[in-house]
């Protein structure tokens, strides 16, 4: 869905989310963000055109990014990367996705931690 004031989905303090199948496209902010929470899982999803970045993980741990694509076709891009963790964020499994740079303003994954798994992109 779109939002026209925030992110597309915004996870505070909820553990055990699971976003399978679906589009989450040109809000205002992240397609989804995830602050304070873990163990989401979000799988086979088309997130692209945000203004901010497709994911933003805050102080989230243990999260799973499957199979998704991410891009923005907008002029000029505004989607700025397809992942994004800060924080105390860590434990990220990010594999299989569709997210090359040029797709994006400014690049690829950019995720905090030292323990995540990041393999099997198209990036």
């Amino acid at each position: 869905g779109t939002s026209g004031t925030g992110s597309g989905a915004d996870l505070r303090q909820v553990w055990g989310t699971q976003f399978i199948g679906g589009r989450l496209w040109r809000n205002a902010t992240n397609g989804i963000e995830v602050s304070s929470s873990g163990r989401t899982r979000i799988m086979g999803l088309d997130i692209h055109d945000n203004g901010a970045n497709g994911i933003l993980g805050r102080d989230a741990d243990l999260c799973q990014v499957i199979g998704n694509q991410f891009y923005d076709d907008a002029t000029p891009r505004r989607q700025d990367r397809p992942i994004v963790t800060v924080g105390t964020s860590n434990n990220w499994i990010v594999t299989n996705n569709v997210m090359r740079a040029y797709d994006h303003r400014s690049g690829g994954a950019s995720l905090a931690g030292a323990n995540n798994v990041v393999n099997g992109n198209i990036g």
